[in-house]
């Protein structure tokens, strides 16, 4: 009888243990995927911030002037100044928009790994290792078609960045948010370069 009782308080333990592991498994899914979100959300402004840019220097073109003194160097610059300046800036906020397009895409994409992929079978893994992974499987997929690849650099290193660069317990989505800020998806900086500047903010 007593054998019973150890044996039906070990199974009663082992299930509770089994319950406590899927559910913080399922609450590290959701609130990885609730700050890949919030992470979307803030790129999506960005984004927005830059298209409003291009409307507003879009309109100070249409009231241009261009009549001005052009027997004189000052008149002519004059009239260079009021035309360039917004070309550099619809130009400028262009580059913006296409980098977040990028990200966005990237964002999109792990959201969609977490979310289907990131199953009872991957919770002995970290999150960090999880998203490490996948940004390796995105490069992996980026460089399938040889010459088309954009993103594989930014990827990779990204990746290294993660598994190298993140201390200890820091949120690996806010860590490749940052990652992303300094680096630049379309024109990565190395991340030896990310690494040391980090160093230098920590000291």
């Amino acid at each position: 009888m007593t054998q019973c009782r150890q044996l039906s308080f070990s199974l009663l333990l082992f299930a509770l243990m089994a319950c406590v592991g899927l559910n913080a498994h399922a609450s590290a899914k959701s609130d990885t995927l609730g700050r890949l979100k919030e992470w979307r959300e803030r790129t999506i402004e960005l984004n927005r911030r830059a298209e409003e840019t291009q409307r507003r220097e879009l309109k100070a073109l249409t009231t241009a002037s261009l009549k001005r003194d052009f027997s004189t160097p000052a008149g002519k610059d004059a009239a260079l100044r009021e035309i360039n300046r917004p070309l550099n800036e619809i130009e400028t906020a262009d580059g913006d928009r296409t980098e977040m397009s990028a990200r966005l895409k990237i964002i999109d994409q792990l959201i969609f790994a977490v979310d289907t992929k990131f199953d009872v079978k991957a919770s002995a893994s970290s999150v960090s290792g999880f998203l490490e992974g996948q940004l390796m499987d995105l490069a992996i997929s980026d460089l399938a078609e040889p010459g088309t690849g954009q993103w594989w650099k930014f990827l990779t290193q990204a990746a290294i960045g993660l598994r190298e660069i993140a201390e200890p317990g820091e949120d690996p989505i806010r860590f490749l948010e940052s990652y992303t800020r300094d680096s630049s998806v379309l024109n990565p900086r190395s991340v030896i370069e990310i690494m040391e500047s980090r160093r230098y903010v920590s000291d």
